[in-house]
């Protein structure tokens, strides 16, 4: 089926800000990012940060998440699920 999604929207420069002013406040609970299976750390060395679902950046990220939930199903589909 769909592997990813691309519509058109732009995020405005100062909610990008707030979100890494918000993130950056936070680097120190930053953990190394797991790998399993076959994989060895020298192919994915990073680390990663958890969000709260109570936090606004979550909710704002699950609206993105919901519309693109609609495009596809809307397609799959083919009927208007009014996106809003």
């Amino acid at each position: 089926m769909y592997k990813y999604l691309w519509y058109d929207t732009m995020l405005p420069a100062d909610i990008c800000d707030k979100i890494c002013q918000d993130l950056r406040a936070s680097e120190g609970s930053l953990k190394d990012a797991a790998v399993t299976g076959k994989e060895a750390d020298h192919v994915r060395n990073s680390k990663n940060l958890w969000v709260q679902s109570s936090h606004w950046i979550a909710g704002f990220c699950n609206h993105y998440v919901n519309v693109a939930t609609k495009i596809i199903l809307s397609m799959i589909f083919m009927q208007d699920l009014r996106i809003t």
